[in-house]
């Protein structure tokens, strides 16, 4: 009786540790003070902006000094109230096209938003027809039977009785089923 009290004890005193570790994470989040509106878009142009020394790494990546100037350029624009495509349009000019993380949704670079949906849909469909097609496949080999295959049961004992008198008279013969008469050691002149 004393080993159920203490195991309910410390199933209860678990439990209070949970709940009190959720309570610590969830105050955790609660107080963090929400961000700026444009702090918001600054950090999304941060993440669309490639930095020109650093391929392969947007301004919030890079830890160059070239991309910390950039991102202050970024914070200052937006203060001035410039949109979002005024700056990216802004660096596009002074480090080219290969400053944005994607390519714009016009012109040319349209073929690059287009084409691989485009092309997953139709690989699935390729995809869809292929494997529709195995299992019609499969479905109508099972259904096929040779010209000289019996069709039912008694046909089957009908065929097997048949190629039991050839191979017994081949046997018997000791010659080869073709009907030559000739035994295997030599010939019937003998």
């Amino acid at each position: 009786m004393n080993l159920v009290r203490n195991v309910a004890t410390r199933r209860r005193g678990s439990l209070a540790l949970v709940v009190l570790a959720a309570l610590l994470a969830w105050s955790s989040c609660a107080s963090v003070a929400p961000q700026s509106s444009l702090e918001r878009r600054a950090q999304a142009l941060d993440r669309g902006l490639i930095c020109p020394i650093c391929p392969g790494e947007s301004l919030d990546q890079s830890q160059v000094a070239l991309a910390k100037q950039m991102q202050g350029v970024v914070r200052e624009m937006l203060a001035d109230g410039r949109t979002e495509m005024e700056i990216e349009d802004f660096f596009v000019e002074r480090y080219g096209q290969a400053v944005l993380a994607a390519p714009r949704k016009e012109g040319f670079n349209l073929i690059v938003w287009v084409v691989p949906p485009v092309g997953a849909l139709g690989g699935l469909t390729v995809l869809l027809l292929v494997v529709r097609a195995m299992v019609r496949g499969r479905r109508g080999q099972e259904g096929i039977m040779s010209p000289d295959a019996p069709e039912s049961d008694a046909g089957l004992a009908r065929y097997l009785e048949i190629v039991d008198r050839e191979t017994g008279a081949a046997a018997d013969v000791g010659g080869p089923p073709d009907g030559s008469g000739e035994a295997r050691g030599g010939s019937a002149n003998g």
